[in-house]
């Protein structure tokens, strides 16, 4: 049977084939690699309770401490900490707890420095951590209470209130006193005229 002369044509115009022929190709780099073996990179951040710690900078003595999405925190900016600092903070990343010896050796700053990580963290009830300065932090609370009773009970001398004064506002900006608190006692010494 003959074909038409049109359906020729129409199969010669037909193209066919894979693409364009590549010269000299390039094996695939997954081809190349073995990623079954080797050492792979360690990640930049380990967690740290509910927040993250960057391990490099840790390394390179800095501490730095993020939310889960990696933002900063409010209040926890990047900081340059002691080699005994960072050696309690490796210890802690490892899984261990701090000897007493090496928590003696860190400096009252360095002290509330920890502290306070580890209540951001949310770790402090699985290490036990002294509070540095307690003594201190119970003679400004004792203070504190005997200022509040003597300008309740009517001694309005000026020196006295400008002392209660900052020492509410220390209290509260170190966060040892409610701030519903200290309002109210601040609205009290307002309404007494000072």
């Amino acid at each position: 049977m003959a074909m038409p002369v049109g359906m020729e044509a129409q199969e010669a115009v037909r193209i066919e084939g894979s693409g364009m022929v590549r010269k000299n190709k390039r094996p695939e780099v997954k081809q190349l690699v073995d990623f079954e073996r080797g050492i792979p990179a360690q990640k930049p951040f380990i967690v740290l309770g509910s927040k993250l710690i960057n391990r490099k900078r840790l390394n390179d003595g800095v501490l730095q401490i993020r939310h889960p999405s990696l933002n900063h925190i409010m209040g926890m900016p990047s900081k340059k900490i002691s080699r005994e600092l960072t050696g309690v903070f490796k210890t802690i990343l490892g899984g261990g707890v701090p000897d007493f010896n090496s928590l003696t050796k860190l400096s009252s700053d360095e002290q509330r420095t920890l502290r306070s990580v580890a209540e951001r963290t949310q770790i402090d009830d699985r290490l036990s951590l002294p509070t540095p300065d307690k003594d201190n932090e119970d003679r400004e609370i004792n203070r504190f209470l005997i200022l509040k009773g003597q300008i309740e009970s009517g001694n309005n001398n000026p020196s006295l209130i400008k002392e209660f004064k900052v020492l509410l506002m220390k209290m509260m900006k170190e966060k040892k006193i409610p701030k519903r608190e200290a309002m109210e006692v601040l609205e009290f010494i307002i309404s007494l005229g000072f």
